[in-house]
């Protein structure tokens, strides 16, 4: 229970240093305002779509890599993803648009694959394993 907290807090830190970095290498914003920013919605999406998809895959004990990077790419793209196609997009924005959905969700995607690699829920033992008595 411990390491998985850790891994939720530590989890969007890298993606949000990321960008943060990106940030101060294009001097648009300060790396400071853009690290609180994605971090935060990053630990949103983690309560709103990971401790979710963490106790439904746990239940069918689906914990494998993929499938946590998958979930964390689709969960940050897919809000973008509505919102540009409700917007009419010409062909420069929408392009800008596929890029921003991307890069957006490698973010999610990185944030999950670390969340794994933290947490590593499928090496958890599963409640009740090993404590069956064995006839003497």
């Amino acid at each position: 229970m411990a390491r998985t907290v850790i891994a939720f807090l530590a989890a969007p830190l890298v993606p949000a240093l990321l960008t943060g970095w990106f940030g101060f290498m294009n001097g648009t914003y300060h790396p400071l305002a853009i690290f609180v920013l994605v971090s935060g919605c990053l630990y949103v999406l983690q309560a709103i779509v990971g401790v979710p998809a963490y106790l439904l895959l746990g239940r069918v004990r689906q914990h494998r890599i993929w499938t946590y990077a998958l979930l964390g790419f689709a969960g940050a793209a897919l809000p973008f993803l509505v919102y540009g196609s409700m917007r009419d997009l010409d062909r420069v924005a929408a392009s800008q648009a596929a890029y921003v959905i991307v890069f957006v969700g490698l973010l999610g995607a990185i944030s999950a694959v670390i969340f794994w690699l933290l947490a590593r829920p499928d090496k958890v033992a599963l409640p009740g394993a090993g404590t069956e008595h064995k006839p003497v």
